[in-house]
Order: C-alpha cells, then structure tokens, then sequence
C-alpha cells in the first residue's frame, strides 16, 4: 500500500537539519584539525533563508567543542554562494 505524502512543521524541518549537522560535526572532533577551517555543506532549501538564523543558537555547543578556529556553514547549490560562520574571528 502506498502511503500519503506526510506534511512537516518547520520545527521539525529545523530539528531534523540541526541534529543532522550536529552528527556530521561529531565525526569531525578530532584534535587533528586543530586550528583549521571546516566548512559544512548542506542542502538549506527546505528551510528558507529567513529560518536559517535558528542554526547558529541550535549548533553552538557543539560547535564550541570542535577543534576547528573557523567554521562555516554552506548551502550546497552551486548556483548560491549562502551560509554563514558558526565560529572563528568574526563570530
């Protein structure tokens, strides 16, 4: 049986994308990258630019705890150089 396309709340859209960030974030707590850059690539369409402001609050503990000196979160479209930094210098 098929099933019915089920709707979403932006609040599960969100949560689903920032633990999904959260996760990638994980492999990448390794002292070896101490000092580095990491940007993070993700699909932030099913969002919209206007709700992507939730992430950087949702992210930062975990952000906090990585050895990187910056790092940066990035839409994945080519076409649309968006994102934004979740740590470094400037944040």
């Amino acid at each position: 049986m098929e099933q019915p396309p089920q709707m979403y709340s932006t609040v599960q859209a969100i949560d689903t994308i920032s633990k999904a960030i959260s996760l990638s974030l994980a492999k990448k707590n390794d002292r070896k990258y101490e000092g580095m850059a990491l940007l993070v690539a993700v699909d932030l369409v099913w969002l919209g630019p206007e709700r992507w402001k939730v992430l950087p609050k949702l992210l930062k503990s975990d952000v906090d705890r990585l050895p990187f000196s910056e790092v940066y979160l990035i839409h994945k479209d080519r076409k649309d150089l968006l994102g934004f930094q979740l740590k470094g210098t400037r944040f």
